[in-house]
């Protein structure tokens, strides 16, 4: 895959797409990666494959306008684009259901997870509404929530939402349709977690804290501290808002 600006490369020396298999680097040096290259969105940060390995959901996370794209895997040709403009936005998490009937993905700085719904043998996605995996407010270093990771249990009953800005894992419950019902609890972590993985037998989370726990000039009071007591929920039902896609409509989904 590779980025390719708005309005694609203006002249030789401008990061992007060269030609043919070649791809200019912000630092000016030239790649040529093997397989095949799709153009795509600025600044693609996160790429899942759905469960039938027919379609690549990839989320841009760029400047202004961020987006969705869904790729065909059998032509590399992206078949969908959903686009995100200021102050709504999609950043790094993505997942699907495993019968690839829902598609979930992070709204970073929205604080909010995007849901949809998948037309399976198109890939495409159409909105159905957000969920907020905690009350936004202000922090020490910036605004919380700020969804990043996202992971689904094995039995597709559970969306664990990494909340960078809080510092803490969101155990979401879902129904058997995959929309959620509420926020059961709140995992702490240590400082800014921006993935989680749920291991294959449901019973651990795998987090990855993009500051580590803290240390100088970065240590307490505002930095984490992982063995901290569970936050109480105080929030039980995710709110909801009208998704902002642009490329399809956008119901709003009564909480």
């Amino acid at each position: 895959m590779a980025a390719n600006p708005p309005n694609g490369p203006r002249d030789a020396s401008e990061p992007g797409p060269q030609g043919p298999g070649r791809t200019l680097r912000i630092n000016q040096r030239s790649i040529t990666p093997a397989g095949r290259q799709t153009p795509l969105g600025d600044l693609p940060l996160n790429a899942v494959l759905s469960p039938d390995g027919r379609h690549l959901l990839v989320s841009n996370s760029g400047a202004g306008v961020q987006s969705l794209q869904v790729v065909d895997t059998a032509n590399s040709q992206v078949v969908q684009t959903l686009t995100y403009t200021v102050p709504a936005s999609v950043v790094v998490g993505l997942a699907y259901s495993a019968d690839e009937a829902r598609a979930y993905a992070s709204g970073g700085g929205s604080n909010v997870v995007h849901l949809f719904d998948v037309d399976a043998p198109s890939g495409k996605l159409s909105p159905t509404g957000d969920l907020s995996p905690g009350p936004a407010r202000d922090t020490p270093l910036g605004q919380a929530p700020w969804p990043l990771g996202l992971s689904l249990s094995p039995d597709g009953r559970t969306l664990f939402v990494a909340d960078a800005g809080a510092n803490e894992v969101a155990v979401v419950a879902l129904d058997a349709e995959g929309e959620p019902e509420a926020v059961r609890a709140r995992i702490p972590t240590a400082w800014y977690p921006t993935s989680v993985t749920a291991s294959a037998d449901g019973r651990s989370l795998f987090v990855t804290n993009a500051r580590g726990t803290g240390a100088g000039s970065n240590d307490k009071p505002v930095s984490p501290d992982p063995t901290r007591k569970s936050p109480p929920v105080v929030d039980g039902v995710p709110g909801t808002t009208t998704a902002t896609a642009t490329a399809c409509s956008t119901p709003t989904r009564a909480a």
